[in-house]
């Protein structure tokens, strides 16, 4: 309303706002996958999945299985270089972090009978340079843990 009259008279006009920042949303690319897994033995660091580059994730999601409990590796997520989440599946379910969006990933399965478990990643998070999943195991046995994530780069 500082050039005469109000807004509603007229249509907005850019050039007459006083906007200290003007933010435009990015243009992505076509949906991609990573995957990432297999067989994981001994108490290791397993990087399952790191893509570098400027983009957003959709989604994605984690399982592990075996014949003994799992309950202890942890799922560790890093964005741009930052730890965005480290949890373990007995810390998800004690906590009960089973719906998203939470803290970069939520639980979708735990069942300690049967020793499968899975973890949802939560969608709309934005990377500028990279975005690792690691998963960490406790356990000596070899058992199996795998990685499907969806992302799209600029």
């Amino acid at each position: 309303m500082s050039h005469g009259l109000p807004d509603f008279y007229r249509g907005v006009d850019i050039a007459y706002q006083a906007l200290g920042e003007m933010i435009v949303r990015p243009k992505y690319g076509a949906a991609n996958r990573a995957v990432g897994g297999g067989a994981v033995s001994g108490v290791t660091q397993n990087e399952l999945i790191s893509v570098a580059g400027k983009g957003i994730i959709y989604g994605g999601l984690l399982y592990a299985y075996n014949s003994e409990s799992l309950v202890g590796d942890s799922i560790y997520y890093e964005i741009d270089g930052n730890q965005v989440a480290y949890w373990s599946f007995y810390n998800l379910a004690k906590y009960n972090i089973t719906k998203g969006p939470t803290i970069g990933f939520y639980l979708l399965k735990y069942d300690d009978v049967k020793f499968v478990y899975s973890v949802a990643f939560s969608s709309g998070l934005t990377f500028e340079s990279s975005f690792l999943v690691r998963y960490d195991s406790t356990v000596i046995a070899a058992h199996t843990a795998w990685c499907h994530m969806f992302y799209a780069l600029i």
